[in-house]
């Protein structure tokens, strides 16, 4: 899945008004602003988009709302192996969910269209996704329900975190470090010499 575009109304500061992301291309994103521009405003809009459903009325969405009160719209445009889909969310006052195809037909409704958010994300906030989803601030691993629901859910999470974990010491221990280690050296000494200056017509800048 690769976002194209964000849209938030009346979400936070953007009070009775529209604030849009447009135009998303493909590789790293990075969104760079002041402080109090609005940046997180559109991460954790983006992240109840995923992971809330439109009919919660948790903290999450509550802290979307501006102060004049009104329900909070988030719409995403994604691009899928299968095509352009736009998902569109309200919340609090008349909640609904939507997913759309490019020529505006809606492919999906409310409940219909949580399905269909679920499995893009592959389970949602208790799935890998979430695992691998973090927010600044929030480290989404506080799962929500019963006792016996948030324990199954906690489990999953421990055998995720001790596969990742494994994968990690595979990589830094080891002859598999060595031989990353001494291709990372070899490269460096193309570029620059043992005191830290670039060679002559050696490509590359320093930063």
């Amino acid at each position: 899945m690769k976002l194209r575009a964000i849209t938030l109304t009346n979400v936070r500061r953007f009070d009775g008004r529209t604030a849009a992301l447009e135009a998303i291309g493909d590789g790293i994103t990075v969104l760079a602003e002041a402080n109090e521009f609005g940046k997180s405003t559109f991460f954790d809009a983006l992240h109840a988009l995923f992971f809330e459903k439109h009919r919660s009325k948790g903290a999450p969405v509550k802290s979307l709302q501006p102060h004049s009160g009104g329900a909070p719209e988030v719409a995403v445009e994604v691009e899928t192996p299968e095509g352009r889909f736009v998902i569109f969310k309200r919340w609090l006052s008349r909640p609904t969910a939507r997913v759309s195809d490019a020529a505006g037909r809606v492919l999906a409704q409310d409940d219909e269209a949580e399905a269909w958010v679920d499995q893009l994300m592959k389970g949602g906030a208790s799935g890998p996704t979430g695992l691998l989803w973090v927010r600044q601030g929030v480290a989404g691993l506080e799962p929500e329900g019963n006792a016996a629901e948030r324990e199954r859910l906690l489990a999953t999470r421990r055998d995720l975190m001790s596969s990742v974990a494994g994968e990690i010491d595979t990589m830094t221990g080891g002859r598999r470090m060595d031989a990353v280690l001494a291709r990372v050296g070899e490269e460096l000494a193309q570029l620059a010499t043992v005191s830290g200056r670039a060679k002559a017509g050696a490509s590359g800048k320093r930063s």
